[in-house]
């Protein structure tokens, strides 16, 4: 009786939660449609004249605005309590996706993007060849097409309801992609043994990671990859520590889905592969179980991913050499290893941000690419704080587990994996291409997460150990690091 009304109570949330955002798209039509009305008699008065048309559409504008973002994210906020996250992470949920609306609304358009032209003329050509993606032969045609479809749908639906403009659709879709991956990594952090205190460090620091405002109006396929990446890794996660078949099956088909958004969801592939073969050595699975009518169909559909991805290779006849070459080219000149594993402090000095046209080493700019993407933004000094501080972050989650006992590395190895397949995915990239930088870094966002849970319990392991001035660094790293990048982003991310 009692899941029957929980599963009542459940739906009729849903359908409020649907009822309130339509209404929100509602009122942005009939604020757009007051704009382009032609002049007529103005209907209502006060005692000092009329009330402009003007004012009426902005205040609907305002109220659909607030209606269709504030339901989104009630909706996510919702789903986590169901779930039974803690009141600090639904508080905390909200003021991340306040703040990184808040950059949205005041950030224009083309501002901190890649290829912006490439990916709406993409768009617009899949507008125009629905049953025919690859025929866009553009500057992003080398990207799978499933981003452009959904962002061409969203767009469509945007601009007939709401008459919203291309840009601005395309931004709301990555703020939501934005909320589904915070959403998730909260999930999967719920699952990394934390301790209470710990667990509010890492939720602070997941949560208001600086990379994230600006990469959740970003118009790209990199949100969505985002997204799905974090919700193949928690199924992930659910397998490696349950076991069950349908996690592992759920897991893989979601990489799969990544895969048509971002070839570089092979990473992802990577790790969970690195989970079978560990838990294969621990004898919690064996791979004579995938031989059955069910797996037969996953690897049809992870075949048919394949396909999507490598759809303008397969399409036009491009050679194997090309569609491999999809990862990366080898043009330029051998690396040495101070490149790749070393820190650089005067690089980081004296550039805060990444400065494509200086000598650096891949470690500094991975960092760098953490918190700023690849691009320049105001007040440089404060951005070297930030430095810094991240320095010192990594050197605290990675150093402590060099001298961890076995009991202590309880929960640990599919964190750590998380985060060194995707780091040394980036690295072996940078290395093939022969170039100071990947540009790919960026794509390793998603194992930010996995850095994070390193950091908290790192933090457990030194207060287990008893280092009390330790055990202090680690709150006042993470909360001056959440403080000055939300402040850092609020007022100079222009």
């Amino acid at each position: 009786m009692n899941i029957d009304v929980a599963m009542f109570r459940g739906k009729r949330t849903s359908l409020l939660f649907m009822i309130t955002f339509v209404a929100g798209l509602l009122l942005l039509r009939f604020g757009q449609e007051i704009v382009n009305a032609p002049p007529s008699p103005i209907l209502w008065h006060v005692a000092t004249g009329a009330i402009a048309p003007l004012f009426l559409a902005m205040f609907f504008s305002a109220l659909g605005n607030i209606l269709v973002a504030g339901t989104a994210v009630a909706a996510g906020a919702y789903w986590l309590f169901q779930r039974g996250a803690d009141r600090l992470s639904l508080v905390l949920y909200a003021i991340a996706a306040l703040v990184s609306l808040h950059y949205l609304h005041i950030s224009p358009n083309d501002t901190y993007t890649n290829d912006l032209g490439g990916h709406i003329s993409y768009i617009n050509s899949i507008h125009l060849h629905w049953f025919d993606p690859y025929s866009y032969a553009g500057y992003e045609s080398h990207h799978p097409p499933l981003y452009y479809y959904v962002a061409a749908i969203v767009s469509g639906l945007a601009e007939k309801i709401t008459r919203t403009d291309i840009h601005t659709a395309m931004r709301f879709l990555s703020w939501l992609c934005f909320l589904v991956f915070n959403a998730f990594s909260l999930l999967t952090m719920r699952r990394a043994g934390l301790s209470p205190a710990a667990y509010k460090i890492g939720v602070t620091l997941l949560l208001l990671w600086p990379a994230s405002m600006h990469l959740a109006s970003k118009i790209n396929s990199e949100a969505l990859y985002y997204a799905l990446y974090a919700i193949a890794f928690y199924y992930a996660i659910c397998w490696y520590q349950e076991g069950k078949s349908r996690q592992l099956l759920s897991a893989l088909l979601w990489a799969g889905v990544a895969f048509m958004v971002r070839s570089n969801a092979i990473i992802l592939f990577a790790v969970i592969f690195s989970f079978m073969i560990i838990a294969r050595y621990r004898k919690r699975f064996y791979f004579k179980s995938l031989l059955c009518r069910r797996w037969a169909f996953v690897g049809f559909a992870l075949l048919a991913c394949t396909v999507v991805d490598m759809g303008h290779a397969l399409r036009f006849g491009v050679s194997a050499a090309a569609i491999i070459n999809k990862f990366g080219v080898g043009t330029g000149t051998p690396l040495y290893f101070g490149h790749l594993f070393l820190l650089n402090y005067d690089y980081t000095l004296d550039h805060p941000f990444h400065d494509w046209t200086v000598a650096q080493s891949f470690l500094a700019v991975l960092l760098k690419t953490a918190i700023f993407g690849e691009y320049t933004w105001p007040w440089p000094q404060l951005a070297v704080l930030l430095d810094v501080l991240l320095y010192a972050m990594g050197f605290y989650a990675l150093l402590p587990w060099l001298f961890a006992r076995r009991k202590e590395w309880q929960g640990m190895l599919p964190f750590m994996l998380g985060f060194a397949i995707p780091v040394t995915a980036a690295m072996i990239n940078a290395a093939w291409k022969q170039a100071q930088v990947s540009q790919d870094a960026r794509f390793i966002y998603p194992a930010m997460l996995c850095f994070v849970v390193c950091f908290c319990r790192s933090y457990e392991l030194v207060k287990n150990r008893g280092a009390l001035v330790l055990t202090y660094v680690a709150p006042v790293m993470a909360v001056s690091f959440t403080l000055l990048s939300v402040y850092f982003f609020w007022n100079n991310a222009r």
